[in-house]
């Protein structure tokens, strides 16, 4: 087995995490042809760490916001609700490095997107078994 580097554990102070209000994300199935989009509701996990005042969200210096997407109605190519995991993670500083006396003003620093459907089969792999 691989070995893993690890960097060393540090301590992230405190930490808020929410539950944002649904959104509306558009995906694209890519077993149609042609391909077709349409709308899905995401569920916006928000994970805001590394704050030194218990409660105060400008003495945070980042957050990452994780995003669960579903069928809203029924998937229009093969009319089944599906539930699609994490489609979107957000990365964001504070560029005011967290100085509690001044609101937070949050950068975008790194964002990742899964937002289409490939045609395919998955093939699952347990380590354990």
């Amino acid at each position: 087995m691989d070995q893993a580097l690890q960097s060393p554990s540090q301590n992230l102070d405190y930490s808020l995490l929410e539950l944002k209000p649904t959104r509306t994300m558009v995906i694209t199935d890519h077993r149609a042809y042609p391909p077709r989009r349409f709308p899905i509701t995401t569920l916006p996990l928000q994970y805001t760490y590394s704050c030194g005042v218990s409660g105060d969200v400008n003495s945070c210096k980042f957050r990452e916001v994780f995003e669960y997407g579903l069928d809203t109605d029924v998937n229009p190519v093969d009319n089944i609700k599906h539930s699609y995991g994490w489609i979107r993670w957000r990365y964001y500083t504070n560029a005011t490095g967290g100085n509690p006396k001044i609101a937070a003003r949050w950068i975008l620093a790194n964002i990742s997107t899964s937002n289409q459907l490939m045609p395919g089969q998955v093939s699952l792999v347990f380590q354990c078994f």
